[in-house]
């Protein structure tokens, strides 16, 4: 049985078949329905683009179709990698690291090595999911595809606040949105790491030797430690001014960000089911991990007064 599939009844054991499951209360109109029931099936079948194509069409926030809107997540989510299925059977590891819980998590393929040399841009493809670097126990996401990557998880997140503002959203949603803004954490430091690290950028946009993305962007313990070691970059570029970001209209960073809507995932499911779970267990050690908080509550204050840029640096820094 396919992985989707042991995820969604693993889910559905903790949650129950609610109203919002997206296999449930497809739309009365025919072709509606028809277009919600071949998503459901590219979704089980890991057709992801082909979810997206379907869906993204059709939805609008003017008259949200709950299942349409958890359809499209769910793609988007399975396009950034994210595999819930990888997530629970890597928390049920007692020796797994807590960082790299998210990095475990994702369910992406290694980019094929560039046979054109003087091409600046290797040929990783977002779109498939073909963007790893592997260097030995380093995993890296190719610096040229991360944009696109960080966009499918921004547009996950964007379809559930939607949900929240409708009123609309679920224990799962609450769920999902604490799994893709970890994924997104760990993917926006790791970005901002390899921006750091990249030379090229000193020089102007325009410029032959202005190259983004030209640094792999590190997304597990053993990656920073690479490059932390390595000759062929200056670890020494990384500091504080690399995780500097403007607030939004709530007066957060987009760490900060993340990191609360994990804390929200975290305490949906203590309402939601009384028993211990390691989906819940696994999102609290990786948040503990990031926040240096190993004991104590944990608060959306907690969380602001941490994760400022000199918060995030100390702690990679020290890796």
């Amino acid at each position: 049985m396919k992985k989707i599939m042991i995820a969604s009844i693993l889910l559905l054991t903790l949650f129950g078949c609610s109203n919002g499951s997206v296999f449930e209360g497809l739309s009365d109109d025919s072709s509606m329905e028809a277009t919600i029931e071949q998503a459901a099936i590219d979704l089980d079948d890991r057709n992801y683009e082909e979810v997206i194509n379907s869906l993204a069409g059709i939805y609008t926030t003017t008259a949200l179709d709950p299942e349409v809107a958890r359809l499209l997540v769910s793609g988007y989510m399975g396009k950034a990698g994210i595999d819930v299925a990888n997530f629970i059977f890597y928390s049920a590891d007692e020796e797994a690291d807590n960082f790299d819980s998210i990095e475990a998590t994702l369910s992406l393929s290694i980019a094929p090595e560039d046979e054109d040399e003087d091409d600046d841009e290797p040929a990783c493809n977002a779109s498939d999911r073909t963007v790893l670097i592997i260097d030995g126990d380093g995993v890296f996401i190719e610096g040229y595809c991360i944009e696109e990557m960080i966009e499918y998880l921004n547009n996950a997140k964007d379809i559930i606040f939607d949900l929240q503002n409708a009123g609309l959203e679920t224990t799962e949603d609450i769920l999902n949105l604490g799994l893709t803004s970890a994924v997104h954490y760990v993917i926006i430091v790791g970005s901002a790491t390899a921006d750091a690290l990249n030379t090229t950028l000193r020089y102007p946009e325009g410029d032959s030797r202005y190259k983004p993305g030209s640094v792999p962007v590190p997304i597990n313990k053993e990656a920073y430690r690479l490059y932390k070691s390595s000759d062929d970059y200056e670890w020494s570029r990384v500091d504080t001014d690399a995780f500097d970001e403007d607030i939004d209209g709530d007066g957060l960073t987009r760490y900060q960000e993340d990191l609360i809507n994990v804390k929200d995932a975290i305490h949906a499911i203590d309402q939601a089911i009384s028993q211990p779970n390691e989906i819940r267990d696994e999102l609290e050690e990786f948040l503990r991990e990031v926040l240096s908080t190993p004991t104590g509550e944990i608060s959306d204050d907690t969380i602001i007064e941490t994760v400022t840029s000199t918060g995030i640096f100390e702690y990679i820094d020290n890796i």
